[in-house]
């Protein structure tokens, strides 16, 4: 899927991961927007659990520069970061704690896709 979603088709997506990932305590707003320059962006805060995830036009984005990507594993990882979100103050931007928790979200959000769609482990 790696065409842009309908803001419906975001938020649904959204309220049903919002429960398989257990952040039913957050409260997550999702948008589609234009010309973010990436593929997505999560806007929190910790004490009152208020979540803006933001998921870019696919038609807005650089393909040369980003590559291709399915605007579900962006809308997880998104989410994901929610989980550790109360340790994101403790995290040194361009940091090897950073990266390594980059890649933990990513990975994650894409074996979470690759599983709801039966994809099998290679």
């Amino acid at each position: 899927m790696s065409q842009t979603p309908t803001q419906k088709q975001l938020s649904t997506l959204v309220r049903e991961w919002q429960k398989r990932l257990r952040l039913m305590d957050w409260k997550v707003e999702a948008k589609v927007v234009d010309h973010l320059g990436f593929f997505g962006r999560c806007q929190f805060k910790v004490t009152t659990k208020d979540a803006l995830i933001e998921v870019c036009s696919l038609e807005t984005l650089d393909p040369e520069r980003l590559g291709v990507r399915d605007w579900r594993v962006t809308a997880i990882h998104e989410m994901m970061h929610l989980h550790v979100a109360p340790f994101h103050h403790l995290i040194k931007d361009d940091s090897p704690e950073s990266d390594a928790m980059e890649a933990m979200v990513e990975l994650t959000a894409i074996a979470l896709v690759e599983a709801k769609e039966g994809k099998k482990v290679k």
